[in-house]
């Protein structure tokens, strides 16, 4: 698992990587705040107990999609090579969930997922825990655990490929927060700017921002947990909209 952590090292200053979120206060762009917000929930979920659940950016192609995922995974790490891959194994996956923990994990353009593995996948990452196995000698090895986001890109409905396995997957869609990622043209403006900026300027606001819940984290653990209150009582949500809630929740709280 170390491995899977080497590209999660500092480069550049804050500035600059700061200065480009102002962009996104624009009308329209709401979809890509929200995209780059889910990096500051994640690691907010073990402070209220939780395990994690899946995100889904959907939206046509050339919508930004994958510049937002540079976006959110430099704030922790490397733009592109702490993103998870399409043809990376499940046990790999799971290896990554867990060695990240409470960092969010990126997969792109996971539109051609089986929608088997799409089902596996999205309950396994709500359950916190990768699967165990035993060793050679017979002995239990424990699987993964973590308290994360998957966050996805896609260009075809995922909520809709859930229902191509089986007939009743609620229990997978209740653990999938999708949103459209529509095409729009204020984005055109900033999207030449994210990859020249968090390719010279990455990691550095993921180090501040876990030292400031570090330093506050009775204040910060309670706000997230008055959040994630204000959003089942203001939306009205029922128990088992639960993971729906935390994704708004947090990502507007972190």
């Amino acid at each position: 698992a170390k491995g899977f952590l080497t590209h999660f090292k500092p480069r550049g200053e804050l500035a600059p990587w700061r200065a480009l979120t102002s962009a996104f206060s624009e009308p329209g762009l709401e979809p890509h705040a929200f995209m780059l917000l889910t990096a500051f929930a994640s690691p907010l979920l073990q402070l209220v107990n939780k395990k994690g659940f899946t995100i889904s950016a959907c939206g046509p192609t050339g919508g930004g999609k994958s510049t937002m995922g540079q976006f959110l995974a430099s704030v922790y790490g490397h733009p592109e090579d702490t993103w998870a891959k399409r043809d990376d194994t499940i046990a790999a996956r799971m290896e990554k969930l867990g060695a990240y923990y409470s960092i969010p994990l990126y997969m792109d353009e996971f539109t051609t997922v089986a929608p088997k593995e799409l089902r596996e996948l999205i309950y396994s990452v709500a359950t916190g825990k990768g699967r165990d196995s035993l060793k050679q000698d017979r002995t239990l090895r424990p699987g993964a655990d973590w308290a994360t986001i998957l966050v996805t890109s896609t260009n075809d409905s995922l909520q809709s490929k859930l229902q191509l396995e089986k007939t009743n997957a609620e229990a997978e869609s209740m653990r999938l927060f999708e949103f459209k990622f529509p095409k729009v043209a204020p984005f055109g403006d900033v999207a030449p700017w994210v990859p020249k900026i968090v390719f010279e300027n990455y990691g550095m606001a993921g180090g501040r921002y876990i030292q400031h819940i570090v330093d506050n984290l009775a204040r910060v653990k309670q706000g997230a947990q008055d959040a994630l209150d204000a959003a089942v009582r203001e939306f009205g949500m029922a128990s088992e909209e639960r993971f729906w809630s935390q994704a708004i929740a947090l990502s507007l709280y972190g």
